[in-house]
């Protein structure tokens, strides 16, 4: 089964509105990690259009729970917290594990396509 170009088009309007926050120097706050959280579960559907494994969509979810959790933590380290580097060290880690678990759903997919 093939993904349409209707199908693929919350993907496209996710990437206007990533391209939109960098011209308007907004990317190293909170609306730039809510946005790689909803960019993970917005490619779940074009995965499970094109036909991959239950198995590998939810290594997905788990990336874009782990990337809403560290913009929440970022959120919450920003307004309630003073300047300091701690929070955003935990905002950080998370944005890395966040990626590492899309990485090992993208090399099961790569290994594993039905």
């Amino acid at each position: 089964m093939a993904s349409t170009w209707k199908s693929s088009i919350p993907i496209l309007l996710w990437f206007v509105a990533l391209a939109v926050l960098k011209w308007a120097g907004l990317t190293e706050i909170f609306y730039t990690h809510l946005l790689i959280a909803v960019g993970w579960f917005l490619l779940i559907p074009l995965l499970t259009e094109a036909g991959v494994t239950k198995g590998i969509t939810q290594w997905i979810q788990k990336a874009g729970i782990l990337a809403m959790f560290s913009a929440a933590f970022g959120l919450a380290g920003f307004t309630l917290l003073e300047t300091g580097t701690w929070w955003q060290w935990i905002v950080d880690i998370g944005l890395l594990a966040s990626g590492f678990f899309a990485m090992i759903g993208a090399l099961l997919g790569f290994f594993k396509w039905d």
